[in-house]
């Protein structure tokens, strides 16, 4: 059980809660985007042995898309970015129920403080380093300030999330300017021809 690890991504306003970002940890890693409670919106998987899947539920088909071959998870050194996007607030749930559990790390945003703009990144970091955790975090700016991040210290990997947002507001968002600031993860790259990803501040995915 040491090294089993949950994450999770709430929006918070007045007395109501929606989740949006997931992450589970075990002897396999997945990540889960949600516009409801209960509803996966993405998710993408890496397995002990290395392999992993991604999935969309806009896709016509529900097809699961096999990623590229990486090191067998026990084995991943660096870092990787899972997931970057933003929310569309009038789709989601909001009958999420924020819990505590001794091998949970909860970020809480509160949409009321929230700026106009704002997403929030899932990433891996290699177990134990928190030189890369701090450079991770050190990355955003100048282009982005960071709003809040949660971090699962005693797992390997960890799972960090990071909520930021533009320090200048970005008019016209195009893909470049707010994706590029930081080197794509391999999600991205992969649910690019689909038309889901990447998602701009605001934006409303394709469904």
């Amino acid at each position: 059980m040491a090294n089993h690890a949950s994450l999770r991504v709430a929006l918070h306003s007045a007395d109501r809660s929606a989740l949006l970002l997931r992450a589970d940890l075990t002897h396999e890693l997945y990540f889960a985007v949600h516009l409801k409670k209960d509803q996966e919106f993405l998710r993408t998987s890496y397995h002990e042995t290395g392999l992993g899947r991604a999935y969309a539920a806009a896709s016509v088909n529900h097809d699961r898309l096999i990623d590229r071959p990486r090191p067998p998870l026990p084995q991943f050194a660096g870092r990787e970015r899972m997931w970057r996007g933003s929310f569309p607030v009038d789709l989601l749930d909001w009958d999420y129920t924020i819990r505590s559990q001794r091998r949970r790390v909860n970020l809480e945003l509160d949409l009321e403080s929230l700026p106009p703009q704002w997403f929030v990144d899932g990433w891996i970091v290699e177990g134990g380093r928190q030189d890369l955790v701090d450079q991770t975090l050190h990355e955003y700016a100048p282009v982005f300030n960071v709003i809040g991040y949660a971090l699962t210290h005693w797992s390997s990997p960890q799972l960090l999330a990071v909520a930021a947002a533009p320090l200048e507001p970005l008019h016209s968002p195009g893909e470049e300017s707010v994706h590029d600031a930081l080197a794509r993860g391999v999600l991205l790259k992969r649910m690019r021809p689909s038309g889901v990803f990447p998602m701009k501040p605001g934006a409303i995915p394709n469904s």
